[in-house]
């Protein structure tokens, strides 16, 4: 019973590594994404957008708040995704680190 018990927690394992390698991917992809809209649509230095992930995209400066609509729609449409209103409350979207997460999140529940 042990062996078959340990097989079986293994594969949870697995898939929880599985689904967590597939999330890290997704997030990965989205954060190339939003460093290529942010290098297209605004003056900050590539460099600063890839070593800077963590902050504040709006506090800083780097967009306005009609950049920030566009780049909601442009996110929407690429990833078909919607965002709610809770998630424009959420600190995290503030990063392109956050925001990263959030469209893997998403894109891989389908929500």
């Amino acid at each position: 019973m042990a062996l078959l018990h340990g097989s079986w927690h293994g594969m949870i394992d697995d898939s929880y590594t599985s689904n967590t390698r597939i999330m890290s991917t997704q997030t990965a992809d989205a954060r190339e994404w939003l460093v290529d809209w942010f290098d297209r649509q605004t003056a900050i230095p590539e460099s600063t957008l890839r070593e800077e992930t963590d902050a504040d995209y709006l506090q800083e400066g780097w967009i306005d708040s009609m950049l920030f609509i566009g780049m909601i729609s442009s996110i929407e449409d690429e990833f078909d995704i919607e965002f709610s209103n809770d998630e424009f409350q959420d600190g995290s979207f503030a990063t392109l680190d956050g925001l990263a997460e959030l469209i893997a999140e998403k894109t891989s529940t389908g929500t």
